[in-house]
C-alpha cells in the first residue's frame, strides 16, 4: 500500500533513530501486542511489522515487497520452486481470504518438510533487516497498531535491538559512500556504455553490462553476488560518479496473490499500547 498521507489517527516520530526503535518493540514486547505495527514514511512507503506477544511473525510493505521476499527465499532456501503456477497452486486454498500470502508460503513449506524452522526464521530476519534499514533511512515516519490482526501464533525469537543495530550499521555503511539520498531499492543502469568499455577492462565491462540491465536493484546484485550491500555500491561509485551509469526507479514483482486487509481502516487500540517514545521533555 502506498500513500501521500499520515495515517489515520497515527502518531509522528521526528527523527526514528536507533534509540527510539528499540523503545518501541521493547514497549510492544512489555505490553505482549498481538497485531500489527503499521509504519508510513512521509514519502507514502507503508510497512507492516505482524506480532504476536510482542514477538515478530512477520514483515513485510515497503517499495519491493514481493521482490524482498523471493531474494531472500531464494538465498535461504533454493531448493522450493518460486515458479509463479506453482506459488498459485499452493495458494488456491486461500484465495477467499489472506492476510500475508509471504508469511502462508512460508508456513506451507515448513509444515510440509520443504523449508526447516531455521531457514524460515532466516527469511524473515532478513526481510526484518531490510525494513529496518528503510525504515532508518526514512528518518520520520507515522506508525499505528492494529490489535487483533494476527497470522499464525509462531513468532519468531528475535533480538530485536540486535537486529535494529546490525540494521543501523549497514545504513551508516551507505550513508558513509554518500548515498543517503538513494534508496539501495534502485536499479543502477548504464547510461554510457562506449565510455563503460574505455575505462573499465573488458571483463570487468562486459560483467556489468550482462548485470546492471536496469531492472536489478543494489539489493538485488548484492544476493547475486553474496557480496555486502556497500561492497556493491563502492564498486559501482566511481562510473556512477563519473556519468557512465544512473539509477532508476523500478517497480515491484507481481505478487501471486494480492488480498490483504486495509490496515488504515482498521480501528486502532482504544487504549494505545505506546503513550510516548519521543526523548524530548517537551513532548
Amino acid at each position: 500500500m502506498v500513500a501521500s498521507s499520515p495515517l489515520q489517527n497515527g502518531v509522528a516520530i521526528r527523527g526514528f533513530t536507533t534509540a527510539k526503535q528499540i523503545k518501541l518493540f521493547a514497549a510492544l514486547k512489555k505490553n505482549q501486542f498481538n497485531g500489527v505495527l503499521q509504519l508510513r514514511s512521509k514519502r507514502g512507503e507503508d510497512w507492516q511489522i505482524y506480532m504476536y506477544w510482542g514477538r515478530l511473525v512477520y514483515a513485510t510493505g515497503g517499495a519491493h515487497p514481493v521482490r524482498r521476499w523471493r531474494r531472500h527465499v531464494a538465498r535461504f532456501c533454493p531448493s522450493v520452486s518460486l515458479e509463479a503456477a506453482d506459488l498459485n497452486a499452493m495458494l488456491a486454498p486461500y484465495k477467499s481470504g489472506c492476510t500475508c500470502w509471504e508469511y502462508k508460503l512460508l508456513n506451507d513449506w515448513e509444515s510440509q518438510g520443504k523449508m526447516t524452522r531455521q531457514q524460515s526464521s532466516q527469511i524473515i530476519l532478513a526481510v526484518m533487516m531490510e525494513i529496518l534499514f528503510d525504515v532508518t533511512q526514512a528518518a520520520e515516519v507515522f506508525y499505528a497498531i492494529h490489535p487483533g490482526v494476527s497470522l499464525s501464533e509462531r513468532p519468531i525469537m528475535v533480538d530485536m535491538a540486535k537486529a535494529i543495530s546490525v540494521a543501523r550499521e549497514r545504513w551508516l555503511a551507505w550513508h558513509d559512500l554518500k548515498l543517503a539520498r538513494h534508496s539501495p531499492n534502485l536499479a543502477p543502469i548504464i547510461k554510457s556504455p562506449e565510455r563503460l568499455q574505455a575505462k573499465a577492462p573488458e571483463k570487468v565491462s562486459a560483467t556489468l553490462a550482462k548485470l546492471l540491465d536496469g531492472q536489478t536493484t543494489f539489493r538485488d546484485i548484492s544476493a547475486r553476488l553474496n557480496r555486502s550491500l556497500s561492497d556493491v555500491a563502492k564498486s559501482l561509485l566511481p562510473y556512477l560518479k563519473a556519468g557512465m551509469m544512473g539509477l532508476q526507479e523500478i517497480p515491484d514483482l507481481s505478487p501471486p496473490a494480492t488480498q490483504k486487509i486495509e490496515l488504515d481502516q482498521a480501528p486502532l487500540a482504544e487504549r494505545p499500547l505506546i503513550a510516548c517514545i519521543d526523548d524530548s521533555p517537551a513532548v
